[in-house]
């Protein structure tokens, strides 16, 4: 997780900066040194990183050396930069630099820093650098038993950052089950995004299923839907459906269905989300019909096509039948780009939609292409339509 710098320090330089012709990265002034890095390194130009690192390696001001080693982290695919930022970290002195050093570092996905990472977890550093240093290792599998030791031993001032790492990383970690069922309500969702990318055992399942009742967090409700659905536990149907006719569950479970394997979400529990009040409910769920690759959800998509409602939801209706290639899908879509009384954007949606289908519909409705785009009156809609027609052409 990468951490970019805003520093408090640089307000009152902002509010001299109409006083200043420039700002120079030698300046004496340590205000001056530290825009003068914000500014260079806004270029994102290599040709730079040997000024940063100088002043990483021998700034006297700790607060310019940090912004030094923030801006080095933006060159994750340096050689130089990287190097930089290892040797800065064997000679820093300063906790707050070094911790800089460790946050930039994450944006290079090398070995040896890994075992960086790994060498402060394990080492004489303090807190917060082995709490950034376990961050960094959600992108390695070192450590494993360090930071397994960290989860058995139930410490707290770790223990956050060793389950967001753990959720990361693809190597197993038993004693995360344990805080399925902490008290602490983010300690159980990180223990839960754990097993939405590791796959749950049949006490871990049995856990959630008895979780599921009594969790009051909305988020981890939907996460453990997600579980339970995702590895075809069998869930009470009338606890599935009590759970997302929850609003805020709603609003969180249809974040998590594009993670759910096909057709595993039953017929009811879509309909009851489709009868939310909540656009952005209706809206998701209709997207994620669409990738279903199931026709039978057609009529109810095309349903959404002509009514005069949300934008937003009928747009996602639009995606969803072209995903489809819903039978009369075209017609419907054609009639809302020749309605000039739709809104602009929604015609433009309709029109690229036609993008998505295949070869045989397009030939056998050129004519009707041909006769939108000749009536056409809006350039965006005329230029989309123009090439779905070159497309159609050539494919």
């Amino acid at each position: 997780m990468r951490v970019k710098f805003v520093l408090p320090l640089l307000i009152p330089a902002f509010l001299s900066i109409a006083k200043a012709s420039s700002f120079d990265i030698h300046s004496k002034n340590p205000q001056d040194r530290i825009l003068a890095i914000f500014y260079l390194s806004k270029s994102k130009n290599p040709s730079i990183i040997p000024r940063f690192c100088k002043v990483l390696l021998s700034d006297k001001n700790k607060e310019v050396r940090k912004a030094a080693a923030d801006v080095l982290g933006y060159y994750g695919n340096s050689t130089q930069s990287e190097s930089c930022l290892l040797k800065a970290f064997g000679q820093e002195e300063s906790t707050e630099v070094k911790y800089s050093i460790l946050s930039a570092l994450e944006t290079f996905k090398k070995r040896k820093i890994g075992k960086l990472y790994c060498k402060v977890l394990e080492g004489n550093y303090s807190v917060s650098l082995k709490r950034e240093a376990l961050k960094g290792l959600s992108n390695y599998l070192f450590c494993r038993e360090e930071i397994e030791n960290i989860l058995k031993n139930k410490s707290r001032e770790f223990l956050t950052d060793a389950l967001f790492a753990v959720s990361l990383r693809k190597d197993n970690f038993p004693s995360v089950k344990a805080y399925l069922s902490d008290s602490d309500v983010e300690v159980r969702k990180l223990a839960l995004k754990y097993f939405v990318s590791h796959k749950p055992d049949k006490d871990v399942i049995s856990t959630i299923k008895k979780r599921l009742i009594i969790e009051h967090d909305p988020e981890n409700k939907a996460l453990m839907l997600e579980i339970l659905l995702s590895n075809d536990a069998k869930i009470d149907e009338n606890l599935l459906l009590s759970s997302i006719s929850n609003g805020d569950v709603a609003k969180k479970f249809v974040l998590r269905l594009p993670f759910i394997r096909k057709n595993k979400f039953p017929f009811k529990g879509i309909k009851l989300l489709l009868k939310n009040e909540n656009p952005f409910v209706v809206s998701s769920t209709l997207t994620y019909l669409g990738t279903t690759e199931d026709k039978k959800y057609c009529s109810i998509l095309l349903s959404y096509l002509m009514e005069d409602g949300n934008e937003t939801v009928r747009n996602s209706a639009i995606w969803s039948v072209s995903k489809l290639n819903c039978s009369n899908a075209f017609d419907y879509l054609a009639s809302i780009i020749s309605d000039f009384n739709n809104d602009d954007r929604l015609r433009l949606m309709a029109a690229r939609s036609f993008l998505s289908f295949d070869d045989s519909t397009l030939k056998e409705k050129s004519g009707v292409l041909k006769s939108l785009y000749e009536s056409e009156i809006l350039d965006d809609v005329k230029e989309v339509l123009g090439r779905v027609i070159k497309e159609s052409k050539e494919r």
